[in-house]
């Protein structure tokens, strides 16, 4: 730059716009400046790539980032000036500097040049730079840099978080890449309602994309869930376990430390853990129950597992079993696939508690769908041993042995046989190998019907229906019957039927009876209406009454043909009088009261 003053030339990246020879000011007006861009824009017309190179030089010597950038690009590519590395860099890094996010990321994969020195770390930081001022490329590619630690310590969560931040910007690459990660749960959880509304969002799909958003046809979308980074403790307890991992324990447990003054709880675990071990700090079994005791209040499952084997084991107290199980039982509400199959073990062999063969299938079947290795096959060896048993009860009850087949029934029952539990019902309901109890019968029903036994669900419906064990129930023994006839179990859907037609002339009489009440009071009009209600639910003497309205023209028009008309209804529905006249005589003294009522009135 020259001082148009005093003459002097000096090289300037825009940080200074006086002459450092008489301290004059170099800077041009904004009218100057807008002047240069149309000379820039009227070179660009007639390809005029020297006279753009100068007129962004000038430019870029003014602070004008934009045009820093621009000209570190003429440099970088020899666009109007002769090809000059080094001196783009320098730019590149002056407009980076004003937060030109375009220029950063240029300067950051500029220095990955060897000749540059290959800074990993200069790298990294203006690449972060780049993707804090905007820039999603560079965001994107921080993706990968965190995932690698390349310039920096890897970290997973901050990787995922500026990849999410690109494909919100609708960065391609980003939005197919977090799309598949979605959809395979390969990096984080699987969330197939994420995927699809990624995949919506990609401009132009290509065929694996099409694809997959075919399968993902029926999923509700949704847009992703943030991605918070890490906080300070999280990022020390990251790099304790780093540290850790090194064999580097007294660094590891020095991290923990701080991040567990913090409020980490999961550093309490780990120094729980260090002073259980004495890595990095002395062994000390009570110091180590106290961080497990502090993590497990802050809710963290592993920590309850902890405490569960110091109680168990006794290592700093009398041994406590039910304590124990209770700390193993905490995990596993916790979603701790370990803690499930704890409790299922205790179960099983009486360790902690009584033995229980029902209560330990459950925790095994719990355990196995969170994800335990071992507890199917457990699982499967008790339901083995259970099988054998009923099969067992059967032999006997074919032999008639009654006492022997219901002690098995009995005891594969207790353990959650589905089979076991109807055969039990129907021994209690017939008082074959015991005695006669029909609350038992409905209890084993039940227990066999929860289980998808069809039989059981049929017998719970005719209980129902009849009374047998429970309180008459016409709407539960329509649903058990219903859920029997769906799948074409004999009788069930007659019984069904049945059960509709005796609901439907409940209905029809409790209709019945509220239009008398209505009429006593005087209602008559609202008298009619329930009664005209009940004749279409087929209430016979619903029918009769209103052929008498009709007769006497009692709160409708008189009309004889409607009357004679509703009289047949009656009489074809059922309703049977020894003397009609006995009965329209009982309808015109209810009349008259009601006529004597309203004039006194």
């Amino acid at each position: 730059m020259k001082c148009m003053k005093c003459g002097f030339d000096w090289q300037t990246y825009g940080e200074d716009l006086s002459c450092p020879s008489c301290g004059s000011s170099v800077a041009l007006s904004t009218s100057e400046k807008q002047s240069l861009w149309e000379q820039i824009q009227a070179s660009e017309r007639i390809k005029d790539r020297a006279a753009r190179a100068s007129c962004l030089l000038t430019l870029a010597e003014q602070g004008d980032a934009k045009a820093a950038y621009a000209y570190a690009e003429c440099l970088s590519e020899g666009d109007g000036v002769e090809k000059d590395r080094e001196e783009a860099l320098l730019w590149y890094k002056a407009a980076a500097a004003k937060k030109h996010p375009a220029a950063a990321y240029r300067l950051a994969e500029s220095l990955r040049d060897k000749r540059f020195g290959n800074n990993a770390g200069q790298v990294f930081f203006w690449t972060r730079v780049a993707a804090e001022f905007g820039d999603m490329d560079a965001a994107f590619k921080l993706y990968s840099m965190y995932e690698e630690g390349e310039g920096t310590e890897p970290s997973h969560r901050h990787a995922l978080y500026y990849l999410l931040k690109s494909a919100r910007a609708e960065h391609v690459d980003a939005i197919s890449l977090l799309a598949k990660m979605y959809a395979t749960g390969d990096g984080l959880e699987k969330d197939l309602g994420a995927a699809r509304f990624l995949l919506e969002h990609l401009p132009h799909p290509g065929f694996s994309q099409k694809m997959l958003l075919r399968k993902l046809a029926k999923v509700e979308a949704h847009e992703p869930d943030e991605i918070e980074l890490p906080s300070e403790r999280e990022e020390c307890l990251m790099l304790g376990k780093r540290a850790a991992a090194s064999a580097e324990h007294a660094v590891a447990a020095h991290l923990y430390f701080t991040a567990a003054y913090n409020g980490e709880i999961k550093a309490d675990y780990a120094l729980g853990l260090c002073f259980e071990r004495g890595e990095g700090v002395p062994k000390n079994p009570t110091e180590a129950h106290r961080r497990f005791t502090i993590a497990a209040e802050g809710g963290l499952a592993e920590a309850y597992i902890k405490l569960g084997d110091y109680a168990k084991n006794g290592t700093i107290a009398p041994a406590d079993p039910e304590s124990a199980l209770r700390f193993y039982e905490k995990a596993s509400e916790l979603g701790l696939a370990e803690g499930a199959f704890l409790v299922a073990e205790a179960y099983r062999f009486g360790t902690l508690a009584k033995i229980d063969l029902k209560k330990a299938l459950a925790f095994y079947n719990r355990a196995n769908a969170m994800g335990h290795k071992e507890a199917k096959e457990r699982e499967h060896e008790i339901r083995e041993a259970v099988s054998t048993l009923y099969d067992r009860a059967l032999d006997h009850y074919r032999k008639a042995d009654y006492a022997a087949a219901f002690t098995d029934f009995s005891r594969s029952a207790n353990m959650g046989h589905a089979a076991a539990c109807f055969c039990l019902g129907v021994m209690y309901a017939e008082g074959v190998g015991c005695k006669k109890n029909a609350h038992s019968a409905v209890y084993y029903y039940r227990l066999a019907a929860e289980q998808g036994n069809i039989d059981a669900i049929y017998r719970l419906g005719a209980a129902y229906a009849d009374g047998f064990g429970v309180r008459r129930d016409f709407k539960a023994a329509e649903s058990f019957f219903g859920i029997a006839a769906k799948q074409s179990y004999k009788d069930a859907a007659a019984r069904v039927e049945t059960i509709k037609r005796i609901r439907h002339k409940k209905k029809a009489q409790k209709v019945y009876s509220i239009s008398s009440v209505l009429y006593r009071k005087g209602d008559v009009a609202e008298a009619i209406h329930f009664r005209s209600v009940a004749a279409k639910l087929g209430n016979a003497r619903a029918m009769y009454a209103l052929g008498c309205h009709y007769e006497f023209g009692d709160g409708v028009p008189m009309d004889r043909e409607r009357a004679a008309g509703w009289f047949t209804y009656a009489k074809n529905a059922g309703f049977r009088v020894t003397a009609r006249s006995d009965y329209k005589g009982g309808f015109l003294r209810e009349r008259k009261l009601l006529l004597l009522r309203k004039r006194s009135n």
